[in-house]
């Protein structure tokens, strides 16, 4: 692994859950209610045997299913590292307990797909919180007003919203969404209010108290009109929207510079 790659590693295990969420529960912000099992390496193994339709030791079935049916279905299931959502209905939403433990499985296989792999040190239960959506993408995952704030330093360094046009996709299950005036109703989901940036920035800022590096925060509006503080991560390592139209900008001017002399 090259230093590059091993810097990436070490701010990918610095985004786990494990390591944020401990800090912020307590804050006054709305987030979901949130059960973290952690993981032993053996816990691990057997949860990559799902993958092969192997059964899980009883005990740790138990504490999974234990802490999801604290939640409460339906229940959004994730690592704490991240959560296949482009996969909705296969991996983190889950309806119920019956369809749990293959979800899970699913999710555990989305985890090896990646390259390089993306570690996993626990699984998280929290509650659904159904979001201000108006139109699903992909595998069923509805698209909302979600925003990515980004801090440092105890200030905030950016802030966008989450979805761009560019990065919707359409998929078997949503196919149906191709025909419907989606772009409109992302534009729309888009705009960023100025009430909105007041309170995000409250929040953002409040978090940005208990953290000094650079990091992302994300938000989400529930059907109920709350704004929800969903996840986190390292900065380094989050998406940007507006970093797409920075490479467009340098490929742009690149282009026309190789223009002139030809």
């Amino acid at each position: 692994m090259d230093e590059k790659m091993e810097k990436h590693y070490d701010l990918v295990i610095k985004s786990s859950m494990i390591n944020w969420w401990s800090v912020i529960k307590h804050l006054d912000i709305p987030m979901p209610k949130t059960n973290i099992v952690g993981l032993t390496n053996n816990d691990r193994r057997s949860l990559y045997g799902l993958i092969e339709n192997e059964k899980l030791p009883d005990a740790l079935k138990k504490e999974l299913l234990d802490a999801a049916n604290d939640i409460g279905y339906p229940l959004f299931m994730r690592s704490d590292q991240g959560s296949g959502k482009h996969q909705w209905n296969d991996t983190c939403f889950v309806k119920d307990e019956t369809n749990l433990i293959n979800q899970l499985g699913k999710l555990i296989d989305w985890h090896g797909s990646l390259f390089p792999p993306m570690p996993f040190g626990a699984i998280v239960f929290r509650s659904y919180i159904e979001m201000d959506s108006k139109f699903c993408a992909f595998e069923g995952l509805p698209i909302a007003r979600e925003r990515r704030y980004f801090i440092k330093d105890g200030k905030i360094d950016d802030h966008t919203p989450y979805w761009p046009e560019d990065a919707i996709r359409f998929y078997n299950s949503t196919k149906e969404y191709e025909d419907a005036p989606w772009k409109e109703m992302l534009s729309e989901l888009n705009k960023e209010a100025p009430e909105e940036i007041d309170l995000l920035s409250g929040y953002a800022l409040e978090v940005a108290k208990h953290f000094k590096e650079y990091w992302s925060v994300d938000f989400c509006k529930a059907k109920n009109g709350d704004w929800y503080l969903l996840d986190m991560a390292r900065g380094e390592v989050s998406w940007n929207p507006k970093n797409d139209e920075k490479e467009k900008e340098k490929t742009s001017k690149f282009l026309e510079e190789i223009n002139i002399w030809n």
